[in-house]
């Protein structure tokens, strides 16, 4: 059987990777910084803003700092990095064309994109917070500081002047060493990501299953199936996939989008109380911590609280597993979270190498916002979730839609996503639990996360970032 890149035609020659030109974000979550905010603007006066941008690039973190393993990024005041929203281009007074269709429209300006998304309910876009109609936003300002920093105060001294930025909302993330790497309903966090191709975590483990082209991720790069934003076709080969083809340009310059990324945010709200309530009902316990009510948790999630995941025979620090080995869900849920967000082999078992199945991969860069787990405060609970794609309809909405929300993913039937899946009522999902002589089945699940706010947003490269600070 032809292999994709034999379909595709010979692959072009791999360009040079930029890292000086790439922000650090792209191979980073920084994770050395136990603090971090995040900044919501609208621009005012066009011309004060690009003032402020030409100011600020040179503090922009780039992937440099983060590309070798002598590298770390340690030492550093900050981490500091820029992303814009396609309002945000436009508010500059720029042009910009060959953007995706998402990134263009918005996240929350079609129904079916809320549909695609389950931004339905409480969850839809009429009821944010901040992204919507009513709230637009155009800049994203991410700051990263070190444990014994005043993060409100290097937020305070970045932030642009209010007529050239008006600030729309800024949250502070939960301390990485409160939250123990854990997320706010208990369980290990970022624990599956992909690895780049041309990483030296790629030079470290170049048999994974979760290696990953460049270009899945940064533009200018061949992506799984060997085509790279920006480059012209061989002699002979006729373009398959003409409109992946062309990079992002903003006020014609033609190589805007190199080396830049879209980044997608959403603030998701959690409701650990409810969740915590749900397994405790559901399995009869004293409390949310007794193992009969922490199985389901798990089963619900697809791993243990430590991140061992639930396949037969995998151990805790494994992450090469797959679900090939445990194909009706025993062990993990067909439909468990972590299974849906990343099937694995589960739906493709073609035969064909890993890295075209990576092709629907995200690299997730969130952090959690609230009180920390042991707080008595009542004050919301969530997750700032930041992903990187260089494709957000095949990546990020591919993922929501075909695996998170799809109520017939795997073989299930009326189950969505037990933890953000949406639901047409806020009663009515179900959660199947493989096992022997039977199934069995919870139903009644409540939605756990509400999304409150959201946007797409273009995370450019730093000359792409110098070509925004021209005054008009």
């Amino acid at each position: 059987m032809l292999g994709v890149s034999s379909l595709l035609g010979p692959p072009h020659p791999e360009p040079r990777r930029q890292w000086e030109d790439t922000q650090g974000l792209v191979l980073s979550a920084y994770p050395e910084f136990d603090q971090a905010g995040y900044v919501l603007f609208r621009i005012g006066d066009p011309n004060l803003a690009k003032k402020w941008l030409s100011d600020h690039i040179t503090l922009v973190t780039t992937a440099t700092k983060h590309a070798a393993p002598h590298r770390t990024g340690r030492g550093l005041p900050r981490n500091l990095n820029i992303a814009f929203t396609a309002t945000g281009f436009k508010a500059l007074r720029f042009g910009s064309d060959n953007f995706s269709e998402p990134f263009t429209e918005g996240m929350h300006q079609s129904v079916h994109r809320s549909r695609v998304l389950g931004d339905i309910g409480d969850s839809a876009p009429e009821k944010w917070e901040w992204g919507g109609a009513t709230t637009p936003v155009d800049v994203l300002l991410m700051v990263f500081v070190t444990e014994g920093d005043d993060l409100g105060a290097e937020l305070d001294a970045l932030c642009p002047p209010a007529k050239a930025m008006a600030e729309v909302r800024r949250f502070t993330a939960c301390r990485l060493r409160d939250m123990k790497s854990r997320e706010h309903f208990g369980f290990t966090d970022g624990i599956s990501q992909p690895i780049l191709e041309g990483t030296f975590d790629a030079e470290r483990f170049p048999d994974s299953i979760h290696l990953t082209a460049l270009g899945e991720v940064v533009l200018g790069y061949p992506n799984a199936f060997g085509i790279a934003l920006g480059q012209s076709n061989p002699v002979g080969r006729t373009d398959p996939l003409p409109v992946l083809r062309r990079l992002p340009v903003v006020d014609d310059v033609a190589s805007f989008g190199r080396n830049g990324s879209y980044l997608v945010l959403r603030q998701l709200a959690q409701d650990v109380e409810a969740f915590r309530r749900y397994i405790v009902a559901q399995t009869s316990s004293g409390h949310h911590e007794d193992p009969p009510a922490q199985q389901l948790a798990a089963k619900m999630i697809g791993r243990w609280r430590d991140g061992t995941p639930l396949v037969p025979y995998a151990t805790v620090d494994d992450n090469e597993f797959v679900y090939g080995d445990d194909p009706y869900g025993g062990g993990c849920p067909v439909g468990a979270h972590v299974r849906r967000a990343n099937p694995r082999d589960a739906l493709l078992n073609t035969g064909r190498p890993f890295r075209p199945r990576n092709e629907h991969r995200i690299l997730r860069r969130g952090r959690s916002y609230g009180p920390p787990p042991d707080s008595p405060s009542k004050d919301e609970r969530g997750l700032l979730f930041l992903c990187l794609n260089a494709d957000i309809e095949r990546q990020f909405e591919f993922i929501q839609q075909n695996w998170i929300n799809n109520s017939a993913f795997g073989g299930l039937a009326n189950e969505r996503d037990p933890l953000v899946g949406a639901g047409e009522g806020e009663g009515g999902r179900s959660f199947t639990l493989g096992g022997l002589p039977a199934r069995q089945c919870v139903h009644e699940l409540p939605r756990f996360v509400t999304v409150k706010g959201g946007q797409y947003f273009f995370l450019p490269g730093i000359e792409a970032l110098r070509s925004l600070t021209v005054p008009v």
